[in-house]
C-alpha cells in the first residue's frame, strides 16, 4: 500500500478516495457545486469575493457569447491567462459552449505559441 502523509490533513469530511465515473463529465460536477453551493464563497482575491453563483453566471455568459462567434461544435479553444480568478469561469465558459479548452502558458514566447497553436 502507497504511504499517503497528506490525508492525515484532511478534514474528517472529506473522503480519502473518489468514485472517478460518479460524473459523466466536469461541467455535470460543477453545475451539482453551483446548485448546492449557490450563495457560499467560491474564490476571494484581493478582498474581492465571488460566490459559486458568480462563477456560474460568468461561465454561462461566457459560454453564450463563445456560441454567438459561429465556432463549430467541438472546436479547440485557447485560453492564455495567468492563475487568476477569471481563469475558471472562462474555461468553463469554453467546456459549456461544447468547445475543448486547451491552456496556453501565457509566458510563451511568439514562436512557443506558434508551435502550440499549429
Amino acid at each position: 500500500m502507497m504511504n499517503k502523509p497528506w490525508l492525515a490533513q484532511y478534514p474528517a469530511s472529506v473522503p480519502a478516495t473518489i468514485d472517478p465515473d460518479q460524473y459523466s463529465s466536469l461541467i455535470e460536477l460543477y453545475e451539482e457545486s453551483f446548485d448546492s453551493f449557490a450563495n457560499q464563497p467560491f474564490s476571494i482575491c484581493m478582498g474581492v469575493k465571488h460566490s459559486y453563483d458568480d462563477i456560474n453566471q460568468a461561465s454561462k455568459a461566457i459560454a453564450a457569447w463563445l456560441q454567438s462567434q459561429s465556432l463549430a461544435p467541438g472546436s479547440v479553444v485557447a485560453l492564455m491567462m495567468p492563475n487568476v480568478p477569471q481563469y475558471l469561469p472562462t474555461m468553463l465558459g469554453i467546456l459549456r459552449a461544447g468547445y475543448v479548452c486547451t491552456p496556453v502558458n501565457p509566458l510563451y514566447t511568439g514562436r512557443e505559441l506558434r508551435h502550440q497553436l499549429k
